[in-house]
C-alpha cells in the first residue's frame, strides 16, 4: 500500500509537467501548485479505497451469534479471530469470549462480575476458569460458564463462554470473539 501511495504521488507530479518549447529546444517545467493538488487528490483516492476495503474485510469476519442463559437468548455480533484456538482444558470445547457489559445489559444489574465469588455461586456446577496467554506472553484467567445453548449464524455449537471485563472493540462493532473452528459445517 505504501508503494502504491508513493506511485500515485509521483504520477500526480509527473502529469503536471508542462512542455514549453523555445527556439533552441524543449524544456520541462514542473508546476508546483498543480503537482501538489494532483498529489493530494491521489492521496485522497488511495485513502478512501484502503479504508473502504478494510471496512469490508472486517465486516466479512463478523457473524451473528446468540447465547442462551437461564432461559434468556442474548443475540450479539462476534468477530472471527483466526488466531483464536482457545479451548477448555477439561472438555476440549471451543471458548467464546463475551464482553461483561453485554451480559450486564441483557440481565440488568444482576449479572455478577467475572472473577468473583458471586459469579461462581451463580453458575454452580457450570462455572469454569479458562487460562489464556496473550501475544505478549502475559497469562491470565477468565471466568467462564457452560451456556444452555449457543448458535453461530443459526447453527448450534457446543462451547464454553468466557467473560471479559474489558471491551473487546472500541467502536462497538462486535461484543464477542469466536475461533475459526466455529464457522461453517454442521453442529459440533
Amino acid at each position: 500500500v505504501l508503494y502504491l501511495a508513493v506511485f500515485l504521488l509521483l504520477s500526480g507530479a509527473i502529469f503536471t509537467f508542462e512542455l514549453v518549447f523555445f527556439d533552441s529546444g524543449g524544456i520541462l517545467i514542473l508546476s508546483f501548485v498543480k503537482s501538489q493538488i494532483s498529489a493530494f487528490l491521489a492521496f485522497l483516492f488511495l485513502y478512501s479505497y484502503v479504508r473502504a476495503r478494510n471496512k469490508r474485510a472486517k465486516e466479512a469476519f463478523c457473524c451473528d451469534c446468540s447465547v442462551t442463559l437461564e432461559g434468556k437468548k442474548v443475540p450479539f455480533r462476534a468477530y472471527v479471530d483466526t488466531g483464536n484456538f482457545l479451548t477448555d482444558p477439561v472438555s476440549g470445547r471451543a471458548v467464546v469470549i463475551l464482553e461483561f457489559s453485554l451480559l450486564r445489559n441483557a440481565f440488568g444489574g444482576e449479572f455478577p462480575e467475572p472473577m468473583t465469588y458471586e459469579f461462581s455461586a451463580r453458575f454452580a456446577n457450570r462455572a469454569k476458569m479458562i487460562p489464556y496467554y496473550s501475544v505478549s506472553g502475559e497469562g491470565k484467567m477468565l471466568s467462564a460458564f457452560l451456556p444452555e445453548s449457543f448458535t453461530v449464524n443459526e447453527i448450534p455449537r457446543s462451547v464454553v463462554v468466557a467473560v471479559s471485563d474489558r471491551p473487546l472493540e472500541c467502536r462497538g462493532r462486535f461484543q464477542g470473539i469466536i475461533g475459526p473452528s466455529l464457522i461453517g459445517g454442521n453442529e459440533l
